[in-house]
């Protein structure tokens, strides 16, 4: 089974925008997918999809640690579930709800496990669909969910953007206390459900909360912080807040001005390959922080990783728009970064023939085809590797070219 992917899936959370003194989770690039279309990206145990696993396991080695998947999203709060499907999902399912269009059955749960040996992943339960159906989707699907995720959960999540809920899901004036009303019903229910049929599960049970749309979400978290009541949120171990670049049809959204500047980046597998190797082996010791570069603030943008306070690797972006069909030369722009004196770097190269391009990116001279079944193929005209020395000053000049970006990591 293959399912063209560039991903379309996304990064949890934003990884190249990130200007941090903290430290970062071990698996800080994962992956999120639709829960509907997870079946598709997975396959099932007995019969995995080769090309997703082959596209994970390159990500697990770029970074050095499990890829953390989170099966949710939409259509989590839509998916009605039906024990007669004989099909992972199904666009409608009359027999358990006449009026359901995104519907999923026992096989569904074959999924979790298809994806390599150490993935963890999170299950996203409705809440969105308050009446019996719903009520009936909970209770069914907790058994189903909490044995096939026994050894590879990360955490539960309980339902999906409730601030859009206003006026579609619920009345109008959904606020705060009605969606913690909700939470809490809801979470009780759940964990009932849980200790019936996992019972060893139940000790070390752990919530992604709330999963708002966006960080300007009418339903704020501190104020779900400041409403909530007695122990609520007592296993809320992360906090979820969306953030969408753009939607493709809105007016003004531009390659250059939206997507290719210093807060929000186009992304591929081999973009993921990059923040991987970039963030690779994150932990409390690893810190990133902004590199000034010198140039232009939108358009030119470095991070340095540093480990135990000694810079180890670079990634520096630039952020000029260069479209292959359009007859014109190709920009570069050349930077410098303050390094120890005479280091040695490895430069690996995130490459396109053009920012609008889809085929033919790399990472290191290596491509990750549908072709290849999501293997790495090396690319000859495509650098790999090269080498770098910073002068005796500590100066490390790279070049880069517009629309590519480049990681370093000291030799």
């Amino acid at each position: 089974m293959v399912k063209s992917l560039v991903l379309a899936v996304a990064i949890v959370p934003s990884v190249m925008a990130i200007n941090t003194d903290g430290g970062l989770y071990s698996s800080f690039v994962s992956l999120s997918i639709e829960l509907i279309g997870f079946p598709d990206w997975a396959g099932s145990r007995s019969n995995a999809n080769e090309y997703s696993n082959n596209l994970i396991e390159s990500l697990v080695s770029a970074q050095g640690s499990p890829m953390v998947v989170r099966v949710g999203g939409n259509s989590a709060d839509r998916a009605i579930y039906d024990e007669t499907l004989t099909t992972p999902t199904a666009s409608s399912c009359p027999k358990a709800d006449p009026g359901a269009y995104q519907c999923i059955g026992p096989k569904f749960f074959d999924s979790y496990g298809a994806f390599p040996q150490g993935t963890l992943y999170s299950h996203n339960f409705n809440v969105a669909t308050w009446n019996s159906s719903g009520f009936h989707t909970l209770e069914a699907t907790v058994p189903l969910a909490c044995n096939a995720l026994r050894g590879q959960l990360a955490l539960y999540e309980i339902g999906n953007e409730p601030d859009l809920y206003n006026g579609k899901r619920r009345d109008s004036d959904y606020n705060v206390h009605d969606y913690l009303a909700d939470w809490t019903n809801t979470t009780g229910r759940f964990e009932s459900y849980l200790q019936a049929a996992c019972p060893d599960m139940v000790k070390n049970l752990q919530y992604m909360f709330p999963s708002v749309s966006s960080p300007g979400s009418r339903l704020r978290v501190p104020d779900m912080y400041k409403a909530a009541t007695g122990d609520s949120l007592k296993h809320v171990t992360q906090v979820s807040v969306h953030n969408y670049m753009a939607g493709a049809t809105q007016p003004g959204v531009t390659l250059q001005a939206t997507l290719m500047n210093h807060t929000a980046v186009a992304r591929s597998i081999a973009g993921h390959l990059a923040a991987g190797t970039f963030l690779a082996n994150s932990s409390s010791a690893l810190q990133v922080k902004t590199l000034d570069l010198g140039g232009r603030a939108d358009l030119d943008s470095g991070y340095g990783t540093y480990v135990e306070g000694r810079l180890e690797r670079i990634a520096i972006l630039n952020l000029r728009e260069y479209d292959s069909s359009s007859g014109k030369g190709r920009g570069m722009k050349e930077y410098a970064v303050k390094v120890e004196p005479s280091s040695h770097w490895t430069v690996k190269r995130l490459s396109a023939p053009g920012a609008r391009d889809k085929t033919g990116v790399t990472f290191n001279g290596f491509a990750y085809e549908a072709e290849t079944m999501g293997k790495p193929k090396r690319v000859d005209s495509r650098p790999s590797n090269e080498q770098l020395k910073a002068n005796k000053c500590g100066k490390l000049v790279v070049k880069v070219a517009d629309s590519e970006a480049v990681v370093l990591v000291q030799s």
